[in-house]
């Protein structure tokens, strides 16, 4: 998870399967092969995520 929807915002490493709603989507930085960034809330707080670490996408708008 970042603060910001770049690389150099990262500041935990979540485990794996846990939990997100997506709140919205923003382009950013491309990584991994793509630029799509989504916001989302966790048990962990809120932040960024590169859109091909989440599954299970819901439809959301632009930040």
């Amino acid at each position: 998870m970042s603060v910001s929807p770049n690389t150099g915002g990262i500041y935990f490493e979540m485990p794996r399967l846990t939990s997100v709603s997506m709140i919205c989507w923003t382009d950013s930085q491309w990584w991994d092969g793509t630029n799509r960034w989504f916001k989302v809330n966790s048990l962990y707080g809120q932040g960024y995520m590169i859109a091909n670490q989440v599954s299970n996408q819901t439809s959301v708008g632009h930040c």
